[in-house]
């Protein structure tokens, strides 16, 4: 396939893009002069900017989702919790080596909640609501096994893991303290156990 029609390629650079900049600071000739992308296939597949950053949020999902599952449906760590852990301190690491530069689009979009259009509102949240259901999978496969608290609902700890992570980021990122998110992410993983 000729490389300046590779849609994975673009929806690559739209993701970087966004992270980065923005929906509102990310022009659509940002987007092609990077991609190297035509301009009539841009609007002939996307149709608009707005097309555009809702596919590129729908990819960036999948991405996400599919290395949850990775982490949570690895059969070969048996404890539920250490899977959490697993995967929420490689997103730690990954924000520390990277000195909190890089941002998760569905929290990147989250923020210009406001302005962005309702679509695209709706293909993010669709996103995040994907990555809850693995989570909590996760979560009940622990509860079942002892080893995650039974006296909440797993979708109450769910909210817990996820509010406590974004909370977290957040002002990890504000602070730039290495290691705070980690310590964030274990006070929440203590009252996850059993």
């Amino acid at each position: 396939m000729n490389k300046k029609h590779d849609i994975n390629k673009v929806l690559e650079i739209g993701d970087k893009l966004f992270r980065e900049k923005g929906y509102h600071n990310t022009g659509t000739d940002d987007i092609l002069k990077m991609a190297n992308y035509p301009r009539s296939s841009f609007y002939h597949r996307f149709k608009s900017k707005e097309g555009f950053a809702e596919k590129t949020v729908e990819y960036y999902g999948a991405y996400i989702k599919s290395l949850l599952e990775s982490k949570l449906e690895d059969n070969t760590e048996p404890n539920y919790v250490q899977r959490l852990k697993n995967y929420f301190y490689m997103i730690a690491d990954y924000n520390e080596e990277n000195n909190f530069k890089s941002c998760c689009l569905v929290q990147k979009f989250t923020i210009e909640i406001g302005e962005i259009p309702n679509n695209l509102l709706n293909k993010t949240l669709e996103q995040f609501e994907s990555w809850k259901v693995v989570v909590e999978k996760c979560i009940k496969l622990g509860q079942k096994e002892g080893q995650i608290r039974i006296d909440k609902e797993s979708s109450q700890l769910t909210e817990l893991v996820y509010t406590t992570l974004y909370g977290a980021y957040t002002l990890a990122r504000l602070s730039r303290k290495r290691g705070y998110l980690k310590n964030e992410l274990n006070k929440m993983f203590e009252l996850l156990s059993t």
